[in-house]
């Protein structure tokens, strides 16, 4: 997404959301996620089993250079999970790994996780160019209804997967899910698992990435 197109999204989100606009940090947690693609799931992703995506929503509020909670960020990867700091990345890895104990989850470092992550085939992405500004319920339900055309699906139908079959779910507020909402955006190779956010906050729950587990996620 150019600096036109990141604008115009946000402009069409709020005038709220469009002031707190910042392409520099914006590009700094794409290129995060990037690093982690290329460098972390490529490498130890494991292709005896079909790609298994969990799609967020986007960063968490604040520039890049201060936002070391993001689940990709280069300078807390060595970092232990912490279950407060780090929710999204201890309740993936919970719910992906179920036998891990509390205990034994704060015991790995992020970059750790990931690679264990990636070893199931399991990938996390962001759905939204909002890195780093909160959203309200009122532009969650306005980019359901009116922006999903601005998104780049292109990217996520050219991602470069060993297997035909893609399941996906979605870990994002309720406000900003209905049933199957971006089917209409992706080639027929993706298979959806609803949404792992129950409304129980904004992170997801380990006990519905377990579930879609065992339904075949």
């Amino acid at each position: 997404m150019n600096n036109q197109q990141y604008n115009n999204f946000l402009s069409r989100v709020s005038n709220r959301v469009y002031g707190l606009r910042n392409f520099g940090s914006f590009n700094q947690f794409e290129n995060a996620w990037l690093n982690y693609y290329n460098n972390i799931y490529i490498p130890n992703a494991n292709g005896a089993q079909p790609p298994r995506i969990f799609i967020a929503e986007s960063a968490p509020t604040g520039i890049y250079i201060h936002n070391s909670n993001y689940i990709f960020h280069h300078i807390s990867l060595m970092n232990n999970i912490s279950d407060s700091t780090d929710m999204y990345l201890y309740r993936y890895y919970r719910g992906v790994f179920p036998g891990s104990t509390p205990h034994q989850t704060r015991q790995i470092s992020k970059m750790q996780a990931l690679i264990n992550l990636s070893t199931q085939n399991v990938l996390i992405l962001d759905l939204l160019p909002t890195h780093g500004i909160k959203l309200q319920r009122d532009d969650r339900v306005r980019i359901n209804n009116e922006l999903l055309e601005l998104v780049d699906f292109n990217f996520m139908n050219g991602l470069n997967f060993p297997h035909h079959q893609i399941h996906y779910a979605f870990s994002v507020p309720p406000s900003l899910y209905t049933q199957n909402f971006c089917a209409h955006y992706l080639n027929n190779n993706f298979i959806p698992y609803g949404n792992v956010n129950t409304g129980q906050g904004h992170a997801p729950s380990s006990q519905a990435i377990e579930q879609i587990i065992q339904n075949g996620f």
